[in-house]
């Protein structure tokens, strides 16, 4: 297949083709054989109605300017409109109007003439063989994996009707995206593992630890149920919200649960009563704890400006979690430790009197605390000031951290005669190589 076929083809249907993917903006093309028209400014003319050639060249690229001006919905599809140009022969370039300073109107083929009409010399190669470059553009709030796997449906339908042509993707955001959610989907469950392996080691009870880790599901199932009503995303900031609430929703848990244990240890006649009086006693402190890890984080949603809209998912997330963990705590947990633990044979009573040494370690610490409060206040207030002075200062600070991927030039080539193609959204930036 030739050049001219190619054109054609990439004309009459891939790019209308392209142009019914949801959310796309518009689309460029690059590697086409058009021609070239060389005009030439007649300077007499231009001085006698006081026109410069900055003015005519802005004339030019107005007329031929295509801007867009909202989304129509069609056949269930969302498309962009687009104020087109009208100038798609030699004659309608040539009556373009010109408006002069002395407020007259005349045509542009009075002070411009068509000198020449030439081939393009521009010449597109991939591997040797005819290619077409194009780039699709999506609209803000459009989901970029969303848009790439329609995309990639479409060419996958074109590469069965036209097996002589290959469609090669050379690059897409929605890898980045993709891979960026699926490392950090992979890092939160390695750290629930974890965590749920720490929890088996000091609670020492499997069943209690079941428990525990049920706060996890039940705890982000709820922050997905609040995430859909606000249309927020599974994206970067969500899933960072999310791995970072796997540690913390569990804390609360593991406070009603171990009091449970510690009660049910000391008391003899095991009942319900225990689990009620294990959780009323630790539910104010986990609500107050809560409710400032909350405050810390929330006022970021406030944020206004381009920093404000990338950080406020995480915050709503974070936050949502957190108070999620609060009621699954205070609710769930008692409820799963009476069908577990309450009539469990493998929970012993326990001397409370008797003191092991890590435990007796930690009172004479606590009782010298207490009865040097003077002492304890300035270590801690000298500790603080050391933290902040050693290294706040030596911080480098930058709006956004750099990226290895940056640096990354990746490259795929295949031996065959190909039609290639580039996504990329609006406001994609081309880093360094």
């Amino acid at each position: 297949m030739n050049q001219q076929q190619l054109d054609k083809l990439c004309k009459d249907v891939f790019q209308p083709g392209f142009t019914t993917i949801k959310g796309l903006d518009h689309v460029e093309s690059m590697g086409n054989e058009e021609a070239v028209l060389t005009l030439e400014m007649d300077g007499n003319a231009m001085n006698n109605y006081g026109l410069i050639p900055a003015d005519v060249t802005r004339v030019i690229q107005s007329a031929l300017r295509t801007s867009p001006v909202g989304a129509l919905k069609v056949d269930g599809i969302m498309r962009m409109v687009r104020v087109t140009s009208d100038i798609n022969s030699i004659y309608n370039l040539e009556n373009i109007k010109v408006n002069t300073t002395a407020g007259d109107t005349l045509l542009l083929k009075q002070i411009v003439k068509i000198k020449a009409i030439t081939e393009s010399k521009f010449i597109s190669r991939l591997n040797g063989q005819p290619s077409i470059g194009v780039i699709l553009y999506k609209t803000n709030g459009t989901n970029s994996v969303e848009f790439a796997k329609n995309a990639d449906a479409m060419t996958a339908q074109w590469e069965k009707q036209y097996p002589s042509i290959e469609f090669m993707s050379i690059s897409k955001n929605s890898e980045v995206v993709q891979e960026s959610i699926n490392g950090m989907v992979k890092e939160g469950a390695i750290g629930a593992l974890l965590a749920s392996i720490m929890i088996l080691v000091f609670l020492k009870n499997f069943r209690m630890t079941i428990i525990v880790l049920v706060s996890i599901p039940l705890s982000i199932l709820i922050t997905l149920l609040i995430m859909a009503p606000l249309n927020i995303t599974l994206n970067i900031m969500t899933l960072g919200g999310m791995a970072i609430a796997v540690g913390r929703v569990m804390d609360d848990s593991i406070v009603v649960i171990e009091n449970i244990y510690s009660e049910l240890v000391k008391t003899h006649e095991r009942g319900e009563s225990v689990i009620i009086k294990a959780t009323e006693q630790v539910a104010s402190a986990i609500t107050s704890s809560t409710l400032t890890t909350v405050g810390v984080f929330a006022p970021i949603a406030f944020v206004g400006g381009e920093l404000g809209d990338m950080f406020r998912p995480f915050p709503i997330t974070l936050s949502a979690a957190l108070l999620s963990s609060l009621i699954v705590a205070v609710t769930v947990i008692p409820m799963l430790a009476k069908l577990l633990v309450l009539r469990s044979k493998n929970i012993k009573h326990n001397d409370e009197h008797k003191v092991g040494k890590v435990e007796a370690g930690y009172l004479k610490a606590l009782q010298w605390s207490l009865n040097n409060r003077k002492k304890s206040m300035l270590l801690a207030l000298l500790a603080f000031v050391v933290s902040i002075a050693g290294t706040v200062p030596f911080l480098a600070k930058e709006f956004m951290p750099t990226s290895n991927s940056d640096k990354k030039l990746s490259l795929r080539v295949i031996c065959r005669e190909k039609l290639h193609w580039i996504r990329r959204t609006k406001s994609s930036k081309v880093s360094k190589q």
